[in-house]
């Protein structure tokens, strides 16, 4: 099966000492972390970045495992924006 997007993604060694990462660790607990990991493979999944709205922050959260709420996630995101991980220009488009 093709895939559009990559299959592959290095991931730094200090990722988890990224001063946003750390932040969203700080603020969410390791589903914050947990969130961040599986919502880069999703993105990278189907190219370089994805819409988000409600919608997608559902669909996400039921894949991401069942601890994990959609608010949760919704919050990890803008949390994300904010600390500028993701473009936020991009990100409102």
């Amino acid at each position: 099966m093709l895939s559009k997007g990559i299959r592959y993604f290095p991931l730094d060694v200090d990722f988890f000492n990224d001063d946003k990462i750390e932040y969203v660790c700080a603020r969410f607990d390791e589903k914050g972390e947990l969130i961040v990991i599986k919502l880069l493979c999703s993105i990278y999944r189907d190219g370089y970045y994805t819409s988000w709205d409600e919608d997608k922050a559902i669909i996400f959260a039921k894949r991401a495992g069942k601890n994990i709420s959609h608010s949760l996630a919704n919050d990890v995101v803008y949390e994300l924006v904010k600390r500028g991980f993701f473009d936020k220009g991009i990100f409102d488009s």
